[in-house]
């Protein structure tokens, strides 16, 4: 991520969706439960962990197509 003159790094999507749901829900704009409005955080845990266990996989243990050599061609 880069930073801007300031030093500081800009905001993401998910730390703008979750403010704007936050502050809706506290001024009663929406009544959605506070999983729903939480949603930004733990989606993006779990795509961080989905794509941090993928990378854990060995290369050599991942499905590939088969080679030519490996069909007797």
């Amino acid at each position: 991520m880069t930073k801007n003159e300031s030093g500081t790094e800009p905001l993401n999507v998910y730390t703008v969706v979750l403010f704007t749901l936050v502050v809706q829900k506290l001024f009663g704009a929406i009544a959605w439960s506070w999983w729903w409005v939480s949603a930004p955080i733990w989606v993006a845990i779990l795509i961080y962990l989905a794509v941090r266990m993928y990378r854990l996989i060995p290369r050599s243990n991942r499905i590939t197509p088969p080679t030519p050599s490996e069909h007797n061609l």
